[in-house]
């Protein structure tokens, strides 16, 4: 496929967009808009990060160093690194 259909394609599918979507792969070459999942938490910095009672699969958003953090069972690590 040339890159100007591919572009095209693109084009179309991001006035589609609505708030609190983003664009994720369809694996087969393709993309769609999905809901960003409700409960992401926005916290000032590493110190309220650690202060919070998460369960598995919880995430937070740190304003201090823009990196974006999920839980699994034992330990929070960066998913997203800032710049």
């Amino acid at each position: 496929m040339s890159n100007n259909t591919n572009l095209s394609k693109l084009a179309n599918i991001l006035g589609d967009a609505s708030d609190g979507q983003y664009l994720k792969s369809t694996g087969s070459g393709g993309v769609v808009f999905d809901d960003v999942a409700a409960g992401t938490t926005t916290v000032a910095d590493i110190t309220a990060l650690e202060a919070l009672t998460a369960a598995q699969g919880d995430m937070a958003f740190v304003l201090s160093n823009n990196n974006v953090y999920t839980t699994n069972c034992f330990t929070r690590r960066i998913i997203e690194h800032g710049n």
